[in-house]
C-alpha cells in the first residue's frame, strides 16, 4: 500500500480506499499525457475493489474514500500500510 500511495501514482490520477477500515488502495491510473476522468464504470468498478479487498467486503454498503493520488500523504509516525 505505501509503495502504491506513495511512490508509484501521478498527481492527477485518481487514489481510492475503503474508509475507516484496513484494505488495499486503489489508483486509476490514467492514459500517458491525458489528465483526464476516468469513465463513471471506472470508478464504480476499482470503488468495488477497494471495498472486496477490505475488512468490511462483507458489509451491504462500504464507504470509499476518493482523492486524487497527489493529495495523498502518510501521518507523521503512522506504521507501514497506513
Amino acid at each position: 500500500n505505501d509503495t502504491l500511495s506513495l511512490e508509484l501514482g501521478k498527481p492527477h490520477e485518481v487514489w481510492m480506499h475503503a474508509a475507516n477500515v484496513a484494505g488495499s488502495h486503489v489508483v486509476v491510473r490514467c492514459v500517458a499525457g491525458r489528465q483526464v476522468q476516468p469513465p463513471k464504470e471506472v470508478l464504480e468498478a476499482a470503488a468495488g475493489l477497494c471495498a472486496f479487498y477490505s475488512k468490511a467486503k462483507s458489509q451491504h454498503a462500504v464507504e470509499v474514500h476518493v482523492t486524487t493520488w497527489g493529495k495523498v500523504n502518510k501521518a507523521p509516525g503512522a506504521p507501514v500500510g497506513q
